[in-house]
């Protein structure tokens, strides 16, 4: 990503059992959510929201917002200008590299490969 004059943006990473029942509490859907009752990757540590920035520090315009669960986080696309789509596909492209896999509906959460290795951090 250097290469091409962006920085990685982390907005997320671990994330503790009473934060991930605060957030589906406010957001209670399966599809972008792990239920609390469920040991989420967010709480095992293994998993990261990230964006991009440019080389001094501006946040780019991605897909969509972090954490925007709508059909603009999935990675089709279709919806934004190609620099934008470059950008998250430049992103995906960088993470999958070293070593984590994606989720097709967040272009901006990334989980470790070995993700179930792991226990909850608490």
């Amino acid at each position: 990503m250097r290469e091409n004059g962006y920085r990685l943006v982390l907005w997320d990473a671990w994330r503790p059992r009473y934060a991930q029942r605060a957030l589906w509490a406010a957001q209670p859907d399966g599809r972008f959510l792990t239920p609390p009752t469920k040991v989420s990757r967010h709480t095992r540590g293994t998993s990261v929201d990230v964006s991009l920035a440019d080389k001094d520090g501006r946040i780019l315009e991605m897909p969509s917002d972090h954490d925007d669960f709508s059909k603009k986080a999935d990675e089709d696309f279709s919806d934004v200008s190609k620099e934008v789509a470059n950008r998250a596909r430049i992103l995906r492209r960088a993470m999958f590299a070293a070593g984590f896999s994606g989720v097709p509906a967040e272009w901006w959460h990334y989980d470790l490969r070995d993700w179930a290795d792991y226990q909850p951090l608490e």
